[in-house]
Formats: structure tokens, C-alpha cells, sequence
């Protein structure tokens, strides 16, 4: 917090509990703006807290679709835009009742330029030998990538074979 945060907070406390007859006083002692500490009093956002219109989903919301797009990716199936768009219409229906809201068109562009961990990736070429499974390395590192999943999942094998 901020020293002038700090300042307007004990201007709003000290104004609160009766030590003062006017919010006028209590910003002249505590050395707090007037006019942000009455904007605050009557319900003011502080524009640290502010979120703007662009952001439609909560944090919560953009940190579970962040979780999302990362464990499809390390799974190796990169998310296009149209899912990304797609799953966040998906949070914003099952947060709110009145109507349908979805993102706009430019909201996951918006999206990826706020979160550093992002950024778009291609995906391998598709070639004739990992067509054919031919290759050592591709194969090893694919069941390295079925491993790593069955790892992190908990994914118990109670059979010998993926038919039960």
C-alpha cells in the first residue's frame, strides 16, 4: 500500500469511528486528499483495484483458464484461439444468469498480451517417419509424454491393456 493509500485509509477510519465531526478534518489531519477520500467514502473504487472493461472474467476465472490451456499443452494438444474463446463464454455462462455475455473479438488477443506465461507456439511438423512411428526418439518421447501424464494425474493401471 502506498503512502497515500495508507493516508486516505486512516483519514476513512478515523472518520468512521466518531473521532472527527467531518471528513474534512480528518483528511486535514492525516494529510489525505479531500476529494479521493469522500469519492471513497461514498463507494469509490481504487484504481489499483479497478479492472477494466476488457477484463470480463474474474481472476479466479483467467488463472483456472490459464491452468487449462497449459495442462493441454503439455498433454500436446496446443488450444487455438476459437477454444480459448470458447472456454472463457463458457466460465462467463456459468457465472452469470442474466442472458448470454460472451468475450469480444479481440479478448483473447488482449488475454495473451496480459499474462507473460503465454504466448503462441507451433506446433511440430507432421512428417512421413512419425507418420510410419519409424523413429526411436519420437516414439520414446511419446510414451515420456504418456508417463509424465499417467505421473501427474494418478492414473492407476488396474489393467494389463487399455481394454478393461
Amino acid at each position: 500500500m502506498s503512502r497515500k493509500e495508507g493516508q486516505i485509509a486512516l483519514a476513512i477510519s478515523a472518520y468512521n469511528k466518531g473521532q472527527f465531526t467531518s471528513l474534512k478534518a480528518a483528511c486535514t489531519r492525516y494529510d489525505a486528499p479531500y476529494s479521493t477520500t469522500y469519492d471513497r467514502v461514498k463507494g469509490a473504487i481504487p484504481q489499483r483495484d479497478f479492472r477494466p472493461r476488457n477484463q470480463k472474467l474474474t481472476d479466479l476465472e483467467e488463472s483456472a483458464l490459464i491452468q487449462w490451456m497449459l495442462s493441454m499443452e503439455a498433454r500436446g494438444l496446443p488450444v487455438r484461439k476459437d477454444s480459448i474463446r470458447q472456454m472463457a463464454d463458457l466460465l462467463l455462462e456459468k457465472r452469470t444468469e442474466v442472458g448470454r455475455i460472451i468475450v469480444g473479438k479481440c479478448w483473447v488477443d488482449n488475454f495473451i498480451k496480459r499474462h507473460d506465461s503465454l504466448r503462441t507456439k507451433y506446433t511440430r511438423k507432421y512428417d512421413y517417419k512419425r507418420a510410419k512411428c519409424e523413429d526411436p526418439t519420437i516414439i520414446r518421447d511419446w510414451f515420456r509424454l504418456v508417463h509424465n501424464i499417467v505421473e501427474k494425474y494418478g492414473i492407476l493401471a488396474e489393467c494389463e491393456g487399455w481394454n478393461p
